[in-house]
């Protein structure tokens, strides 16, 4: 089973497979100049081509320790088979890998190029992957950093990806604003590491304002007695994958996120999702915030609206105070505006929510 569906794989227009495919990837490997994004792809190549049933991956951290696990070659194979049947990606079709291989959104590009027959088109996953491309891309997967600064640099381009999907964070009420008229098709995704990706996608660019999202053929969800989700996926475990994700079901396909359980903050009896008020604040505030807390004798905890990159005054205050107020209820306004000049981030781009918080504290 391991390398019946790994035989060959197109990359950056050339073909490989069997033996040539072995040696191309060992080849570029023991070149002295390889850099570590090339070098993540082609030890995740080999690591398919391998007689194992598993791969190890890692998790990105962004909601709990990092750590590794291990997951079939069948699941991969199984979830790059869905994400063909629902957006009908095709063979011979252009892939842009622009996410690192290190992780489970850019190792996926590449299990899908070889059950899809896609063409790999590899780039260094930094922030803005399309500068340098010069050909028409079929499929994508970005981050919303990726989004963002592409919309700035590299429009065209962009608007012209027939098939993009997102990761890896929330896209905010701004961004999703620039890209909803779109001509082609744009996607959020929701999925994790433990599921190879996205288990179920919601269609931004859509005059539909009730688009949920809606799982990948095969899979159920439903709400556990927390109101947090749970998964049914037969290919990914026999058992009910239960998360820490706050949830809004609307059918056994069909659902909306609210936030992480392990991230709501208890103030004055009360308990906010940071992330549900990150999207309130996100469509009158063109920077990127961060909603935390700190311990407060009176509250619990004192909610905290933390701006990145942001050089304050006391117009600027003033003006975000009177914003707060007139768009949010009185319960959901931070006690405090404070600025860091970075936030912390993850390995793959996303947003390290407890790092930040412990950075911001000791300043």
């Amino acid at each position: 089973m391991s390398r019946k569906e790994f035989q060959s794989i197109k990359i950056n227009g050339v073909s490989f497979e069997g033996d040539a495919l072995l040696d191309h990837c060992k080849k570029k490997l023991s070149q002295e100049n390889i850099q570590p994004w090339e070098k993540h792809i082609y030890e995740f190549i080999l690591e398919l081509l391998s007689e194992d049933d598993f791969i190890k991956v890692n998790t990105s951290g962004s909601t709990g320790k990092a750590k590794t696990i291990e997951l079939s070659k069948n699941t991969l194979i199984q979830s790059a088979k869905l994400t063909a049947e629902f957006l009908d990606v095709k063979k011979d079709m252009n892939a842009l890998l622009c996410l690192s291989a290190e992780y489970i959104a850019g190792k996926m590009m590449i299990v899908r190029a070889f059950v899809s027959g896609l063409n790999l088109i590899c780039v260094e996953p930094d922030g803005n992957p399309l500068k340098n491309i010069q050909r028409k891309i079929d499929f994508a997967a970005m981050i919303p950093l990726q989004v963002a600064n592409s919309l700035k640099s590299e429009k065209e381009k962009l608007e012209n990806i027939s098939k993009l999907i997102i990761g890896g964070g929330r896209v905010d009420p701004k961004l999703h604003q620039r890209i909803i008229n779109f001509p082609n098709e744009v996607y959020a995704t929701f999925g994790m590491t433990e599921t190879a990706t996205h288990i179920a996608l919601k269609k931004l660019n859509t005059e539909n304002p009730n688009e949920h999202y809606k799982c990948l053929s095969g899979i159920e969800i439903s709400e556990t007695i927390n109101h947090c989700l749970q998964i049914d996926a037969a290919h990914i475990s026999n058992q009910p994958i239960k998360t820490n994700d706050l949830v809004t079901v609307f059918s056994e396909t069909e659902f909306e996120i609210i936030g992480r359980m392990d991230n709501i903050i208890n103030t004055g009896g009360l308990k906010i999702s940071p992330e549900e008020l990150e999207q309130k604040i996100s469509s009158f505030i063109d920077k990127n915030i961060l909603i935390t807390s700190l311990p407060d004798e009176e509250l619990g905890e004192k909610m905290i609206l933390l701006i990145e990159n942001g050089k304050t005054n006391l117009n600027l205050l003033y003006n975000l105070w009177v914003e707060l107020d007139n768009h949010l209820e009185r319960h959901e306004i931070p006690k405090q505006i404070d600025f860091m000049r970075a936030f912390k981030y993850t390995k793959s781009g996303k947003i390290d929510r407890s790092l930040t918080k412990e950075f911001y504290q000791k300043k």
